[in-house]
Parts: structure tokens; sequence; C-alpha cells
């Protein structure tokens, strides 16, 4: 309350606040009338103010968008592995090829052409690689390189395989072998059980130096290429020879043979026991990828 109006008559009080009343009343409606006086200017500049808030955000959009391009079409491949996942899923933080054995066959004396197997091991259920890249790197005595062979392969989810690599050549003697992997594309296989192709028949015919065998498609599917890596040990568990070869137009539940062979001096012993291991690109295959593949490209 004003302290003044302990001077005032109840009637002054009154008027005063009749005053005070009319003065608000007088306020709002000049506010008001303003509003109606104005209302197409004042439509208008929220409008014109939209649209600057909606170019700006169009402008930054399109800058961000820019930006990541750029990015992308800039990006060293070489470094990071294309994936393909489903939606955001990534591969597990841990997910590695491990390699588990490297063998380099020691050519007679004088020669100097090798042939070099290693064994990759992926424990993943579900991840695997489309897109291997592997180096086998020949050194000397003095751990200098004399031969390096580069090649791409694959490996399917919970597999061990084998890389085979004959007839490399060198100037020097290779004393040892060294293998380096790279994963240039992660690949997710849903409910993915491995391609059933069955070696029906094997043998090693010691006099003609070669194996021959028959393979069975026991699969639904139809495989344009099987490729057949062929290792042989002697009694004690050595390897002493290496080859492999691919059947070609693989249909579903027939069944193919296979020969491959080696010259005198390539196998380095008496051959004891003959393993067979037939692979399937199946990321190659469109009629198993419709059925078992999944997921987009992103960057990874």
């Amino acid at each position: 309350m004003n302290n003044n109006q302990g001077n005032l008559s109840p009637e002054e009080i009154r008027q005063q606040r009749v005053k005070a009343q009319k003065a608000k009343i007088s306020k709002n409606y000049e506010r008001k009338l303003f509003v109606i006086k104005h209302k197409k200017k004042i439509l208008f500049w929220l409008k014109i103010a939209g649209l600057v808030i909606v170019a700006i955000a169009v402008v930054a959009g399109a800058t961000i968008g820019i930006i990541n391009l750029v990015k992308f079409l800039t990006r060293d491949k070489g470094d990071q592995p294309q994936v393909v996942v489903d939606e955001i899923e990534k591969p597990p933080a841990d997910f590695a090829i491990k390699m588990t054995e490297i063998k380099l066959l020691q050519p007679v004396a004088g020669e100097t052409t090798y042939d070099i197997m290693a064994r990759i091991v992926n424990e993943d259920p579900d991840w695997g690689v489309s897109k291997l890249s592997y180096t086998f790197v020949l050194k000397d005595r003095f751990d200098q390189v004399v031969a390096e062979q580069k090649q791409n392969s694959f490996i399917l989810p919970n597999q061990s395989r084998h890389l085979i690599e004959i007839g490399i050549e060198t100037e020097k003697a290779a004393q040892k072998v060294e293998l380096k992997i790279k994963l240039e594309k992660i690949q997710k296989l849903k409910e993915f059980t491995l391609p059933n192709i069955k070696i029906v028949d094997k043998s090693y015919q010691a006099t003609d130096m070669k194996v021959t065998g028959e393979l069975l498609n026991d699969s639904p599917y139809d495989f344009g290429k099987v490729e057949v890596g062929v290792i042989l040990f002697d009694k004690v568990g050595e390897v002493i020879g290496l080859n492999f070869t691919n059947v070609n137009s693989f249909t579903s539940g027939s069944k193919r043979s296979f020969v491959v062979s080696w010259n005198d001096d390539e196998v380095l012993g008496v051959v004891s026991q003959v393993y067979v291991e037939p692979q399937v690109n199946v990321f190659g295959s469109g009629i198993f990828m419709n059925n078992y593949g999944s997921g987009q490209n992103l960057d990874y």
C-alpha cells in the first residue's frame, strides 16, 4: 500500500484506484490495437525469421555432409576395413584372425623356388572376413627380405583353414617366412553353417606323384568355384608337399573329380598321409548370400 494514502480520504483513495485501473485498461487496449494494426507486418517478419532459421539449418547440414563426404573420399582405405553389418552393429572389439602355424618348404639343393603353407583360425561364430589380404615375406639368414608374395583370400565364421602358395622364386636362399594379415572387409553371416562339401575319395599315387579324389556338394547351393588345397605329410607328421586346384561349376548334389600332381623333386620325402581341404567363398555366391548374408556397407 502507498504510504501517502494515510493522508487521503476514502473517496480520494477510491478515485486513485479507479484511475490506475483505467490506465491499465488503456495500456492493454493500445497494445492490442498495435498488434491489430501491424499484424501483417509481424507475420511477415516472423516468416522471414523462420525462413532464415531453416536456411541456416540447411546450410549447416549441407556443410557437415560435405565435410563427411570429403573425409569419406579422402580416407585411407588401407587403414580401416570396410564392414558389412546389420544397422549400426559392429564386430566384437576383440575380433581377430589368428595364425597357428606356418611352414616354408625348402627346395632341393641348388634351387630357390619355395612352397609355403600357413594355418589361420577364426573363432568368431558370426563374423567372417570376405576380403583378407595376406603377404608371405621370405627372409635370408641375415633377416633380409628376399621375396614377397601377396594374395587375397577369405575366412568364414568359426573356421580354420590353410593358405597355400607354391612356386615362389627368390634370387637368394630363404631361411624363414613371415605372414602379414590385413582384414579389409569384415562381414556378418546370420544363422550360418559351413557349406557341406564332402571328400568322397582321395588317394596318392607314388609312381605318378599325384593325388586324385572326388568331392560331393552335399548342400542345397550351387557354387561357381571350390578351392581344393592338398597337403602331404610323412610318417612323423611333417609337411613334405603342397598343392592346390579349383573345381568349377559345382552344382548342388553333384560329384566332381580333382587331380593335383608334383614333379619328382617337389615331394620332399615318403608320403604317409594326404589332407584335402575344400574351401567355398560364400561371400562371392549371390544365392548363398541372399539366404545368409545381412547388413549394409559402413565405415568402421
